[in-house]
């Protein structure tokens, strides 16, 4: 999966308040992950993340699902 990343760095001090920004595409790991409990409910983990050594990136859900 490919995300859009939005980055707004800021750099403020008592003189000057410098920023840079910049708007690209950055390669995403997918990942799912459900359980059932044999009852009436599962739960459920999934999303999109990727971390290396110029930041992170995660858009992440945990919930429960009833049948």
């Amino acid at each position: 999966m490919m995300g859009a990343r939005d980055a707004d760095v800021r750099y403020p001090n008592a003189s000057n308040d410098q920023h840079f920004s910049k708007v690209g595409f950055v390669p995403l790991v997918n990942f799912y992950v459900g359980y059932n409990s044999g009852e009436h409910w599962t739960a459920i983990l999934e999303g999109d993340a990727l971390a290396s050594e110029y930041g992170r990136a995660e858009d992440i859900f945990a919930g429960l699902s009833t049948i």
